[in-house]
C-alpha cells in the first residue's frame, strides 16, 4: 500500500496488458486493458505504459508513486538447488531454515551474476534424513538440515529495462513478479 491508501498492479502479459488500482479494502478503482502485439510489447513498452499510467492517474485524480509488476516472458527459466548444512549439535531446524535459505540466495547470486531471482520457493525439507513437504513444528531439533529450493529468474538486462522504464515515470517498482507462477498459485 502507498500513503495514497490504494495499491497499483500492472500485468505485462503477451498479448494485454492490464492495469488496476485497488483501494485499502481491494475495491477496484481503476481497471484498463490495453492489446499489444508482439512488435509493440517490446518497441513501444515505455510509451504503452506511460499511457496506461497517465489515464490511471486522471481518473483516480492521484499520482501513482508504487507500483507491483506482474511479467511473462520466455526468458524466465528456474534453478533447482539443494542446500545442505550439517551442524555439530542439534540446533532449532525452523531459525536455521531462513539462514540456510539467505546462504542458498547468495550462492546462486553469485553463480548467476546476470540472472535476477523474481521467486523463491523450497520445495521440499529433509530435516535429519527425513523428507517433509514444510516444517510446522517451531521447536524441532535438528543436526542435519537438507533445502530443495527452486529459483525463478529472469535475465537482469531484461528486469532492468522493465524497471527502469517506471522509474523513468517516477514510480517505484515495490515488487516484480511471474505471472504465470502467481496465477498458478491462485489455482492452486
Amino acid at each position: 500500500m502507498t500513503k495514497n491508501n490504494f495499491s497499483a498492479v500492472i500485468d505485462l502479459g503477451y498479448s494485454n496488458f492490464r492495469f488496476s488500482i485497488f483501494d485499502s479494502n481491494y475495491m477496484n478503482l481503476y481497471s484498463c486493458t490495453k492489446p499489444v502485439s508482439e512488435d509493440e510489447h517490446e518497441k513501444n513498452l515505455s510509451n504503452t505504459i506511460n499511457f496506461l499510467i497517465r489515464d490511471a492517474e486522471k481518473k483516480i485524480s492521484n499520482h501513482i508513486n508504487n507500483i507491483i509488476v506482474m511479467y511473462e516472458d520466455n526468458d524466465f527459466h528456474t534453478i533447482d538447488i539443494s542446500f545442505k548444512k550439517n551442524f555439530d549439535q542439534k540446533v532449532n531446524a525452523k531459525k536455521n531454515i531462513s539462514s540456510l535459505l539467505l546462504e542458498a540466495d547468495q550462492f546462486v547470486k553469485n553463480s548467476y551474476i546476470n540472472k535476477k531471482i523474481i521467486h523463491t520457493n523450497i520445495t521440499r525439507y529433509n530435516i535429519d534424513g527425513i523428507y517433509q513437504i514444510k516444517v510446522t513444528d517451531k521447536n524441532l531439533q535438528a543436526q542435519s538440515i537438507i533445502l530443495d529450493i527452486k529459483f525463478i529468474c529472469l535475465p537482469f538486462e531484461k528486469y532492468k529495462r522493465i524497471t527502469d522504464v517506471f522509474k523513468n515515470n517516477n514510480i517505484e517498482v515495490s515488487n516484480f513478479f511471474s505471472s504465470s507462477y502467481v496465477k498458478s498459485f491462485f489455482y492452486l
